[in-house]
C-alpha cells in the first residue's frame, strides 16, 4: 500500500488507534463463526488467541483455521488484527510467529512476559519476514512480570496490557468486584508503559454481560492512566471505547481551560488552573481530534 492508494489515509489513521488501541478484543482463534465477523467488530484491535482461548490438543488445527479465515480478509481488516501466539518455550511459538508474518498482521501479543529475549525473538522473526512494523504487545500477568514490568516494558514493546486474573490466581488470592486486591499491580504496570512511552491497555471484566461493572472499571482504569482496555465480548467493545474516548463535558472543559490560561485567568469553576492543567487539557483535546480525524477517515 503507498500513499497514492485511495485506502492509504484510512490505513495510516486506522494505525494510529491499533498503536494505542482503547478496546483491545479477544476472539478464540479457533472459533469460525466469530472469527468471520472480525471486518464488523467496533473494536481498535481483535486479537485472535491463539493461547488460553485453545486446549492444548487443538494448537495446531486453530492456527490452520486462523490462517484459512484471515487470509480471505482485505488489508484494512488484517491492520486491525494481532495474534496472541503461545509461550516462547511452547512447541507452537516459531510456527505462529512465521503464520503471523505471513498473513501480514496488525501486531503480536506476548503472554505472560517475563524475560526480553522472547520481545528481540519475536521483533527479530518478524524482521526477516519483512515485517519491520509489527506491533507488539506484552502480558503482565504473573507475579514475576509485576516485579520486573520497569525492564520488561522497557525491551522494545509497543504496548501492554495487565492480566489480573492469571496474576491473583498466582497470587492464590480472590476476584472481588472493587479490585483492591490488584490495585498495586495494576497501578505499577501502568506506571512502567508511562516510562517506557507505550499503550497500556487494562484488566479483564470476565462478567461479559454486567456492562455496569465494565464501564465502571474502565472509568476507574482510565483515572489511573490506562490508554485501553481488555474486551470479551463485543459489546463490552463498544463502551470501552466511549469510556477511553473523551466526553463532550471533557472537550468543553477542556477548551474552556486553556482559553482562560490564554486570557490569564486563575480560577475557573471556583477550581485553581496552573500549568498542569493546562497541559493535560491540551493532551485531551489533541486526543479527542485524533480520534475525530480516524473516524472521518475511514
Amino acid at each position: 500500500m503507498t500513499p497514492t492508494d485511495p485506502t492509504f489515509k484510512s490505513y495510516e489513521l486506522n494505525s494510529l488507534l491499533v498503536r494505542e488501541p482503547r478496546s483491545m478484543l479477544f476472539v478464540p482463534g479457533d472459533d469460525v463463526p466469530k472469527l468471520t465477523k472480525i471486518p464488523s467488530l467496533v473494536a481498535d484491535i481483535i486479537v485472535a488467541d491463539l493461547e488460553d482461548a485453545i486446549a492444548p490438543h487443538n494448537k495446531v488445527m486453530a492456527r490452520q483455521t486462523l490462517k484459512d479465515v484471515l487470509s480471505r480478509f482485505d488489508q484494512m481488516t488484517i491492520s486491525r488484527i494481532a495474534v496472541r501466539v503461545n509461550p516462547m518455550e511452547s512447541n507452537y511459538f516459531e510456527d505462529e510467529l512465521l503464520l503471523c508474518g505471513e498473513l501480514g498482521v496488525r501486531g503480536l501479543v506476548i503472554p505472560k512476559l517475563e524475560n526480553v529475549e522472547v520481545v528481540k525473538v519475536a521483533r527479530q522473526t518478524m524482521s526477516r519476514m519483512g515485517r519491520t512494523d509489527t506491533i507488539i504487545f506484552g502480558g503482565i500477568e504473573s507475579l514475576a512480570g509485576v516485579r520486573d514490568c520497569f525492564t520488561l516494558l522497557s525491551s522494545g514493546l509497543s504496548g501492554v496490557y495487565f492480566g489480573a486474573e492469571d496474576f491473583i490466581e498466582e497470587m492464590g488470592g480472590q476476584r472481588t468486584h472493587d479490585g483492591l486486591e490488584v490495585l498495586y499491580a495494576r497501578s505499577q504496570v501502568v506506571l512502567a508503559a508511562k516510562l517506557a512511552g507505550i499503550a497500556a491497555i487494562d484488566q479483564a471484566v470476565t462478567a461479559v454481560h454486567d456492562l455496569d461493572r465494565f464501564q465502571a472499571d474502565a472509568v476507574q482504569g482510565r483515572a489511573l492512566g490506562y490508554t485501553g482496555k481488555i474486551c470479551l465480548h463485543p459489546a463490552q467493545a463498544l463502551a470501552c471505547n466511549d469510556a477511553f474516548s473523551p466526553s463532550p463535558a471533557e472537550v468543553e472543559r477542556s477548551q474552556r481551560i486553556i482559553a482562560s490560561s490564554e486570557t490569564g485567568v486563575q480560577l475557573l469553576d471556583g477550581n485553581m488552573v496552573d500549568a498542569v492543567h493546562v497541559r493535560a487539557a491540551t493532551r485531551l483535546l489533541a486526543k479527542h481530534t485524533q480520534i475525530a480525524e480516524i473516524k472521518g477517515g475511514k
